[in-house]
């Protein structure tokens, strides 16, 4: 969900907010740029109400007035999340659910050495081994697999990834996570 973007500072619920604008507006600042810095800034923007639907309130409520602003958005709302097999929502369920597996919770933990932009580590528990690969960059990253690595099945990755032969592309904030 986006965060709502404010124009007026008496819209925020917060008067640390106000006195901000006050302040600023003191110093010389225009409006924009003041409305700017709350926007990235105060509480109240990442405070808006759960979108559980596309509806005039989101679902939220049908009767009363929510207590502050909120974004009304088609595709991040929890009905069409749970809706769409390779949204975020579901993604993070599938990851939740794989962090309760044995082999990520007892497991031994490997990091392995890579680029500074990259997370590798492999999991061992038994005969059992994992392997999980994210990409915290911009840029789209190969990296060169073992061959029980490229042999091992896919069992998360988020989009545009892929392993063709011994290479592992992984988009830009990709992950994959592989296991034997």
């Amino acid at each position: 969900m986006q965060n709502f973007e404010y124009t007026d500072p008496e819209q925020m619920g917060d008067q640390e907010a106000v006195s901000f604008y006050e302040e600023a507006e003191k110093l010389g600042w225009d409006h924009e740029k003041i409305m700017y810095n709350l926007n990235f800034t105060s509480r109240d923007t990442s405070r808006g109400i759960m979108q559980w639907d596309e509806s005039e309130k989101v679902g939220f409520t049908q009767q009363a007035t929510p207590w502050t602003r909120y974004n009304r958005e088609e595709m991040y709302n929890v009905k069409s999340q749970q809706e769409n097999p390779s949204s975020i929502l579901n993604f993070y369920k599938q990851l939740i659910s794989l962090k309760k597996t044995p082999l990520f919770t007892d497991g031994d933990y490997h990091m392995q050495e890579t680029k500074d932009q990259l997370v590798v580590y492999e999991r061992n528990l038994g005969d059992e081994k994992g392997w999980v690969y994210c990409n915290f960059s911009d840029n789209e990253e190969t990296i060169e697999l073992t061959k029980e690595v490229s042999e091992a099945k896919i069992i998360l990755t988020n989009s545009n990834n892929k392993v063709e032969n011994t290479l592992l592309t992984l988009s830009s904030y990709g992950t994959m996570v592989l296991v034997k």
